[in-house]
């Protein structure tokens, strides 16, 4: 069985940018069904308001991919327990309590600034990686 990853909304959007890359090669792993990506619905409110804003060429792709992949979409139906000492930002921490209960194997994110800290990690029910770390594990 492949494994589960719940991917943040920088490596959706990176994936989505480039034709090369680690991120991109995760988003090729998930339509090809060599891993089974999970999403949350912030994570998609996320990356559209950002496409649209900052690549909206690609908001055409970003729909066909979303239509096209196999993903698991998870709600983020979440009482925000009080973390702002962990998580400065509120979405940051919705995101990651939705992946704490998403029975994931994997978080890849590239934002090491609020989900790479030691603290974040100690606490997670997962392993937090960035996409290329992720593919050297998965390979």
């Amino acid at each position: 069985m492949s494994s589960r990853v719940f991917v943040d909304t920088n490596v959706l959007i990176a994936g989505l940018l480039s034709e090369t890359g680690a991120s991109a090669e995760l988003l090729e792993m998930a339509l090809n069904r060599k891993l089974n990506m999970v999403l949350s619905g912030l994570v998609i409110e996320e990356a559209t308001r950002n496409i649209k804003k900052k690549a909206p060429e690609f908001l055409g792709d970003f729909y066909l991919f979303l239509k096209s992949c196999p993903l698991g979409i998870v709600q983020s139906k979440i009482k925000l327990k009080r973390n702002s000492r962990i998580f400065p930002k509120e979405s940051d921490q919705i995101i990651f309590e939705t992946a704490q209960m998403s029975k994931i194997d994997f978080f890849a994110s590239l934002n090491r600034k609020h989900f790479h800290s030691p603290e974040i990690k100690k606490v997670a029910k997962f392993k937090i990686l960035e996409p290329s770390e992720l593919l050297k594990l998965l390979k």
